[in-house]
């Protein structure tokens, strides 16, 4: 099962730094001005949120937190960020693309596929069925995804590195995952 490289990060024998919606806290988050923040304050990660203009999956794929944000303002397509995100300074970082809902799975990888993004992106979502799909869409991709704990109400994160623990960030789990040399659930974007 294939690994993203650890990058920057294992060469400086460090943590990899994840850069939340770009830079959320710097920027508003899923922006091409949030994503140069984070890129100027030296991320190896971008993670950034795709959301359907329908509860459905279906309609235009946006860089949006939820329904509320996408209201609030004019978001980028899906095209629009992946291509902000496919320029040369951009090369060296990766991408964890956190898809909110299921129904879109197959144009999300066509998509990191057409802007040339797929090897360097890690695909992650609390749909279960999305998953599923992803392995079957794209079986050497890698893909992570909270599903529910069995007893109820925190969520936990399935990893193929041995039992599930409870998490509340995908990301933060992939890169440590990643930085044991263990593979998170499912399958990288080649």
């Amino acid at each position: 099962m294939p690994q993203l490289s650890r990058g920057r990060a294992g060469a400086e024998g460090r943590p990899k730094r994840v850069g939340h919606k770009g830079a959320d806290a710097l920027v508003h988050g899923n922006t091409a001005a949030s994503f140069d923040a984070a890129l100027a304050a030296g991320v190896d990660m971008i993670e950034f949120d795709v959301l359907p203009e329908r509860l459905d999956g279906t309609g235009g794929l946006r860089l949006a937190h939820d329904f509320k944000d996408a209201r609030e303002r004019t978001p980028l397509t899906l095209d629009e960020g992946l291509a902000h995100l496919a320029q040369p300074q951009f090369a060296h970082v990766q991408l964890d693309v956190d898809m909110k809902l299921q129904g879109y799975e197959q144009r999300t990888v066509d998509a990191l596929r057409r802007h040339g993004l797929a090897d360097r992106s890690l695909i992650s979502t609390m749909e279960k069925p999305s998953l599923t799909l992803l392995r079957k869409i794209a079986p050497q991709s890698l893909s992570a995804g909270l599903s529910p704990a069995p007893t109820a109400t925190s969520p936990t994160i399935a990893s193929t590195a041995g039992q599930p623990t409870q998490r509340s960030s995908t990301t933060e789990f992939a890169c440590r995952g990643w930085r044991r040399r263990r593979y998170v659930r499912g399958v990288s974007m080649r």
